[in-house]
């Protein structure tokens, strides 16, 4: 949070306050804003696989599965 304030101070938005007109200042602020949100926190790209449902694959397997798993867990964790 500091830097992003350090950030917005050295980009002269303040300085342009008291010079520019009402209208301008939004725009100008969410250009430095973002300029500085993506320079902190750039966005980051994420792929989701999304596989088909087997026919085999069922309820019971499932439940199964999460016994294993529980009980692995007890054992080994």
């Amino acid at each position: 949070m500091h830097l992003m304030k350090e950030m917005i101070e050295l980009s002269g938005l303040l300085d342009k306050v008291a010079s520019e007109s009402v209208e301008s200042l939004p725009k100008e602020y969410d250009e430095v804003v973002s300029k500085v949100m993506d320079k902190l926190a750039p966005v980051k790209s994420r792929t989701i696989v999304i596989r088909p449902n087997v026919p085999w694959y069922n309820d019971e397997i499932a439940n199964q599965k999460r016994k294993r798993q529980r009980l692995a867990f007890y054992w080994f964790g």
